[in-house]
């Protein structure tokens, strides 16, 4: 790397921290998104189970059939 003047290397800290910034956003954007799915997701299987134990009278989860 070619070795850079002070006004240079502060711009380019300045604009890597922009980078950085904006990576960091849409990681946290990801993340929320991925965190809602696995919300819904939960909840259906919570669903799924609760109605599957209403239906047979059981107060506890249901093994499955071998």
């Amino acid at each position: 790397m070619a070795k850079l003047t002070k006004t240079q290397a502060e711009q380019k800290v300045y604009k890597l921290t922009e980078t950085l910034l904006e990576i960091r956003r849409q990681k946290k954007e990801a993340n929320d998104t991925y965190n809602e799915e696995i919300k819904d997701i939960e909840s259906e299987i919570k669903a799924v189970i609760e109605d599957e134990n209403q239906a047979n009278g059981s107060g506890g989860a249901t093994p499955p059939n071998p």
